[in-house]
């Protein structure tokens, strides 16, 4: 308990640091309690993702989608990295928040694996896209597991 507390202190504290340099935040916040079948659901993950978008919200600047359960496909959750990710510039910060089972190599969606190199390669092409040197790509992830 007291981990989650300090980790919830330091992306709110990022956050607000962070709010002041960019233009716009563009978040994707995933949570995944409710998994197909019952032996893999989780109770926190979906309550993290709505937190972390109700966080984000109170910023004016940031533009939000949330994606629980069902709704965290692979292909749901790329494909709206991809649709909010295009509209940052250089100046904004992009955020994937995702709660929920993860593996070494990635995170569990509802229905398929997603690898850190779909998101990385996700996130690079909206970075890769602009002139500009300065791109801010931010990872924050929590893996049920670990804690």
């Amino acid at each position: 308990m007291r981990m989650k507390r300090i980790l919830f202190s330091l992306i709110c504290i990022c956050l607000f640091s962070l709010q002041s340099l960019a233009q716009n935040i563009y978040l994707v916040s995933v949570g995944i309690a409710d998994y197909p079948g019952t032996e893999n659901d989780l109770t926190l993950p979906a309550k993290d993702a709505e937190t972390i978008q109700w966080i984000y919200q109170k910023n004016q600047k940031a533009e939000t989608i949330l994606l629980i359960d069902a709704q965290a496909t692979r292909s749901n959750v790329l494909s709206s990295m991809t649709r909010i990710f295009n509209k940052a510039s250089a100046k904004d910060i992009i955020v994937l928040f995702f709660s929920g089972h993860g593996y070494k190599g990635g995170f569990v969606g509802y229905d398929a694996m997603i690898t850190y190199q779909d998101i990385k390669k996700t996130m690079a092409k909206k970075c890769s896209q602009e002139q500009n040197d300065i791109c801010r790509c931010m990872f924050l992830w929590k893996d049920e597991r670990t804690t």
